[in-house]
C-alpha cells in the first residue's frame, strides 16, 4: 500500500522534485467532455463572451470621444448644446445593458454545461469502477476511492463553471485591448506592454509555487479520508487490542501534511492577487505621469480623452491579467483532479479469462448399460463405507474442536476481563482472538478449549457474567 502511495505522488507532479508537469492530454481529454457533448451550448458561450468582453473595451474607448469630442470643445462655448452628449450617452448605457445581458446569459449556461460533464463524468467513473477487479480496492482505500467523487470532481466543478470562461473572456479582452491601444497610442503602449511582462514574471513564480502546492493538497486529501475511512471501519480493533495512541500518532502525521500543503498553497494563493493589483496601480500612475508629459509636449498627437481611454484601457488590461494569474492555482488544482479521476477511468478492467464447458449427461439404457451402473453405484457405496468407517475421537482423521463466539463490549482491557473471569475458575484455554468472516462482519471474540467439558463450563460462567454466546 506504502508503494502505491509513492507512485501516486510521483505521477501526479511529474517528477521526484515535485513540481507540476502536467502534459495536454489530460486537458484535452477534459475539454472532450465539455466540448463534445455541449457544442452547441458551449459555442452560444464563447459567442456571449465575445459581446461582454468587446463591450468592456469599446466603452473604454467611448471617453475618449466624450472628452475629446463634446466635452472640450463645449467648454470653450458659452451656449452648449447637450443633445449630441445625451445621444452619445444613451449609446453608452445601451451598450452597457447588451454587456450586462451577454455576461448573464454565458453564466447561467456555464451552469448546465457544468452540472452535465460533472453528471457524466462520475457516470463514467462508477461505471468502469464496476468492471475493476479485487484487487484494486485492496490496493486503494475506500476513502481516497471517494476522494475522486467529492473533492476532485468539485475541482473539476470550479475550473468549468469559473475559470474556464474568465480565461476565455481574458484572452478576448487582452487581445481587443492590445489592438485598441496599438491604434491609439505606441509609446503608451510599450509601457503597459513594459509593465505586463513584470507582472507575468511575479505571476509565474508566486502561481507556479501555488499551483504546486494546490496539487499535493489534492493528493494530501485523499490519504487523510483513506485513512479515516480505515480507522471508522476497524474502531473495534483498534479498541480491543489498545492501539488508540498508535492511531493517533499516524492521524497527526497525515493531519498535519495535510495542514503544510494546504497552508503552503493558499499563502501564496492569496498573496498573488494583491501583488498583481499593486502592479496595476504602478502601470496607471506611469502612464498619467508619462502620458501628461506627452501630451503637455505635442508628441504623439496625444490628447486629454486618448490619457484618460488610455487610463480605463491599462486597467481593462490588467484586470484580465490578473484573472489569469489568479485562476492558475484552480486551473492547476482541476487538472490534478481530473488526473486522478482519468487514473481510475483507465484502471484495467478484470477479464475473466477461465474457460466454462457445459456437458450434458444423460443417464438411460441407450448411453449407460447395467454393468456401468453398477460400477458407478459401487463407486459411491464404497466411498460411504470408507466414510462411516472414521471414528469421531480426538485422534480421528479430523479431531474435534471445542470453541466458543462470545460477543465482546467496545472498549479497552475486554479480552483481558474475559480471561481472568475464566482463569478465576481455573478454566483453561487453548487460543484467543477476535475473527472477522462472513458470519461475524463485525468481528467475535473465539475462544478454543481442551476438553468439551471446560467449554461447556465456560459458557455458564461467562452467560452468568451477561456475555452473548453465539451458536455456530
Amino acid at each position: 500500500m506504502a508503494g502505491n502511495e509513492k507512485k501516486a505522488d510521483i505521477s501526479m507532479t511529474g517528477n521526484k522534485s515535485g513540481k507540476p508537469s502536467i502534459d495536454g492530454k489530460t486537458l484535452k481529454r477534459l475539454m472532450s467532455y465539455i466540448v463534445g457533448r455541449h457544442k452547441l451550448t458551449f459555442f452560444m458561450v464563447v459567442v456571449c463572451i465575445l459581446i461582454s468582453s468587446c463591450t468592456v473595451v469599446v466603452s473604454s474607448l467611448f471617453l475618449q470621444i466624450l472628452i475629446d469630442n463634446y466635452i472640450t470643445p463645449m467648454l470653450s462655448e458659452v451656449n452648449p448644446s447637450f443633445a449630441p452628449l445625451l445621444k452619445t450617452i444613451i449609446m453608452l448605457g445601451c451598450l452597457y445593458l447588451v454587456g450586462v445581458l451577454s455576461t448573464f446569459a454565458y453564466n447561467k449556461m456555464m451552469i448546465k454545461i457544468s452540472q452535465g460533464t460533472l453528471k457524466a463524468i462520475r457516470d463514467d467513473m462508477f461505471t468502469h469502477m464496476q468492471t475493476l477487479p479485487i484487487r484494486y480496492f485492496d490496493t486503494h482505500t475506500h476513502g481516497d476511492v471517494m476522494s475522486h467523487y467529492t473533492n476532485d470532481t468539485d475541482t473539476l466543478r470550479q475550473f468549468i463553471s469559473q475559470a474556464l470562461p474568465q480565461f476565455i473572456s481574458a484572452v478576448v479582452t487582452i487581445v481587443v485591448v492590445i489592438v485598441s491601444m496599438i491604434v491609439n497610442s505606441i509609446p503608451l503602449t510599450i509601457l503597459v506592454l513594459a509593465v505586463t511582462c513584470i507582472m507575468q514574471i511575479v505571476s509565474k513564480k508566486i502561481g507556479g509555487a501555488s499551483a504546486r502546492y494546490f496539487i499535493r493538497q489534492q493528493i494530501t486529501i485523499g490519504k487523510v479520508t483513506g485513512f479515516i475511512e480505515e480507522m471508522i471501519n476497524g474502531q473495534k480493533v483498534i479498541k480491543v487490542f489498545c492501539h488508540e495512541d498508535e492511531a493517533k500518532y499516524d492521524f497527526d502525521k497525515n493531519n498535519e501534511m495535510l495542514c503544510s500543503d494546504a497552508t503552503n498553497a493558499n499563502k501564496y494563493g492569496n498573496i498573488l492577487m494583491p501583488a498583481i493589483s499593486q502592479l496595476g496601480n504602478l502601470q496607471y500612475v506611469l502612464i498619467a505621469l508619462i502620458g501628461g508629459f506627452l501630451a503637455l509636449r505635442g508628441i504623439g498627437g496625444i490628447t486629454v480623452g486618448m490619457i484618460v481611454a488610455f487610463l480605463n484601457l491599462s486597467k481593462t488590461f490588467c484586470m484580465p491579467v490578473s484573472q489569469i494569474a489568479q485562476q492558475i492555482s484552480m486551473i492547476a488544482m482541476a487538472l490534478a483532479g481530473a488526473e486522478r479521476i482519468f487514473g481510475l477511468i483507465d484502471e484495467k478492467p478484470e477479464e475473466d479469462e477461465g474457460d466454462v464447458t457445459l456437458v450434458r449427461v444423460k443417464c438411460d439404457d441407450k448411453e449407460l448399460n447395467n454393468k456401468e451402473a453398477d460400477n458407478i453405484f459401487d463407486m459411491f457405496a464404497s466411498s460411504k463405507d470408507y466414510r462411516d468407517s472414521i471414528d469421531i475421537v480426538d485422534n480421528s482423521l479430523i479431531p474435534r474442536s471445542y470453541v466458543l463466539y462470545i460477543d465482546v463490549a467496545d472498549e479497552a482491557g475486554a479480552i483481558a476481563t474475559i480471561a481472568t473471569i475464566l482463569a478465576t475458575e481455573k478454566v483453561s484455554i487453548k487460543n484467543i482472538g477476535i475473527i472477522h468472516n462472513r458470519e461475524f462482519e463485525e468481528g467475535v471474540l473465539r475462544i478454543e478449549f481442551y476438553d468439551e467439558d471446560s467449554a461447556a463450563n465456560a459458557s455458564k460462567l461467562l452467560q452468568k457474567y451477561r456475555y452473548v454466546i453465539y451458536e455456530v
